[in-house]
């Protein structure tokens, strides 16, 4: 015959072990969760540092080495709307445990798209214009390898 007492410790074992299962599968729900998120803001890290990269190359590097170039104020419009996508993207930071270096990338080309935006055009203001833009484009360029090593 079967002991009351052990009949009760068998079953109270069966739950805790079947709470502890539970448990464990949320938490690894969670982990992969917050995993999948962090793999996508790192994506998007680097998708935006390549928008930089093909805005400059697109709007005013192969325009200009073909002399066709024709307005300032195009990539300038298309560059303020870079800063402002990389600015809202390092809000998204929020709970994500990311690494701070490539927040920093982000900010480091968000403001290099928004010089570019703010610089005053004026009758010599080729070369600047172009030092300035070659810089958020290296800057963008560091953005996306910080970003890619962390996928």
């Amino acid at each position: 015959m079967v002991d009351p007492a052990s009949i009760g410790v068998s079953i109270a074992a069966s739950v805790l072990a079947s709470l502890g299962a539970v448990e464990y599968r949320i938490r690894r729900s969670r982990s992969i969760e917050e995993q999948d998120e962090q793999t996508e803001w790192y994506a998007e890290s680097a998708r935006l540092a390549k928008r930089v990269q093909k805005t400059w190359e697109g709007k005013f590097e192969r325009p200009y080495e073909e002399d066709r170039f024709s307005s300032f104020d195009e990539v300038q419009r298309e560059m303020n709307l870079l800063h402002s996508q990389l600015t809202e993207h390092i809000s998204e930071t929020g709970d994500k445990d990311v690494d701070e270096e490539v927040v920093e990338a982000l900010g480091t080309t968000a403001t290099a798209c928004r010089e570019v935006y703010d610089l005053g055009i004026h009758m010599n203001v080729l070369d600047e214009f172009k030092r300035t833009g070659e810089n958020a484009k290296e800057d963008a360029e560091r953005l996306e390898q910080e970003a890619l090593e962390r996928l």
